[in-house]
């Protein structure tokens, strides 16, 4: 993998760790209640709460195969394994649940996007400028 196309991968994955660890939203309701809210913490409530399945679901879709498929880009493992995961890194999805969520939601609560959010937005989107590039350019098996 070309170094340019490293730094990125890198950034990528940086960006994406802020993502899951910081605050993804903050919800006010009624001006009294604030809450914040990320990926990690999401997690710990679906295990605090018995909810296994939709822990099970968030963190492999949305936080483990990601970052494996990250971290196979950066150790130039690329080919079938990272274009496998990428089909089913749903971390873009996952995002996208969330802004429905936050707009269905406006009406009764006061939602700010955080950092961890765009974070993870930022992640997205150079994952698939790196991933267009390298099909683009006939490196589909090893920057994929």
């Amino acid at each position: 993998m070309p170094m340019a196309l490293t730094f990125l991968t890198l950034i990528e994955t940086i960006l994406f760790v802020l993502g899951v660890a910081l605050p993804l939203a903050e919800v006010s309701q009624f001006w009294l209640f604030d809450d914040e809210f990320s990926v990690l913490g999401l997690l710990v409530t679906f295990i605090t709460e018995g909810e296994f399945v939709l822990f099970l679901v968030v963190a492999i879709f949305g936080v483990v195969l990601p970052l494996l498929k990250m971290i196979l880009k950066l150790q130039g493992i690329g080919g079938f394994w990272v274009a496998f995961l990428y089909r089913f890194a749903l971390t873009d999805i996952f995002l996208l649940a969330i802004l429905v969520y936050l707009v269905k939601a406006s009406s009764t609560l006061s939602i700010g996007l955080l950092e961890g959010f765009w974070c993870l937005l930022g992640s997205i989107l150079l994952g698939h400028g790196i991933m267009a590039y390298s099909m683009l350019s006939g490196q589909k098996g090893r920057a994929a």
